[in-house]
């Protein structure tokens, strides 16, 4: 996974038995298009794209569907389209008759590599938590309630824009980690991030990341069932500096 200038992004993803997983990338992000920004800024690009999609189809399905949006994702990175642009061409492609049905939760976000702000989208379940160390918070980003697929037509889409300081903390996770059931019919939920993100935010992204999934396989590990699983952690290190 890129890591922005001044950034530490890690990943965790578990599958079950049944099923191909859940798809993460992250690509580098062009403002304007490939060719002039190459021109204009070498070779460095403008921003870091980010996407995480869980699909609840299992095997080939589930597979071909994945890779089909993560190629658009990709080729609309490094053509500089806006974020919901993406979005609603993914879901123009869901519901053509070419596709495969079925819903599909997904986050996208960007890294503007200059200015050290994100610029993010959350659809269905997945759940996006900003940790502020100024305030020593943790809020948890509004989403858009349908995934993909679910409308055809999605006008009251919206994209957020946070500034990220220094040791400002984020954490996406799957439907599979927050709506994990225990033996005990105990739900994971998100307090238990929340409480880890606070409580560590001074330390490295690792050990934090570290915690987060020792935390869910001990409250998973006698559960009858398995689910996709995926967490996704960025923490702002340092100022960035020009070369």
């Amino acid at each position: 996974m890129r890591n922005p200038p001044g950034f530490k992004f890690l990943v965790w993803s578990t599958a079950s038995q049944e099923s191909c997983g859940e798809t993460y990338d992250s690509v580098d992000y062009w403002r304007s298009t490939y060719s002039h920004a190459k021109e204009l800024l070498g070779h460095h690009p403008e921003g870091t794209a980010y996407l995480l999609l869980d699909t609840p189809d299992k095997g080939v399905d589930g597979a071909i569907k994945n890779t089909h949006l993560r190629a658009i994702f990709s080729s609309y990175a490094k053509l500089g389209v806006n974020l919901l642009d993406t979005v609603i061409y993914m879901n123009d492609y869901l519901q053509s008759d070419l596709s495969l049905p079925g819903p599909v939760h997904a986050w996208l976000g960007v890294i503007d590599n200059e200015e050290a702000t994100l610029s993010t989208i959350s659809l269905g379940l997945i759940k996006v938590l900003h940790y502020s160390a100024q305030n020593r918070t943790v809020s948890v980003l509004q989403n858009y309630p349908f995934a993909l697929s679910v409308k055809k037509e999605m006008p009251e889409l919206t994209l957020q824009h946070i500034s990220l300081g220094v040791g400002d903390m984020l954490c996406i996770v799957s439907e599979g980690i927050c709506g994990a059931i225990n033996c005990n019919r105990e739900q994971f939920g998100i307090e238990r991030l929340n409480d880890i993100i606070i409580d560590n935010s001074a330390e490295e992204p690792q050990i934090v990341m570290n915690k987060m999934i020792q935390t869910f396989i001990d409250f998973t590990q006698e559960s009858p069932t398995q689910m996709d699983a995926t967490i996704m952690f960025l923490k702002r290190m340092e100022e960035r500096t020009n070369n």
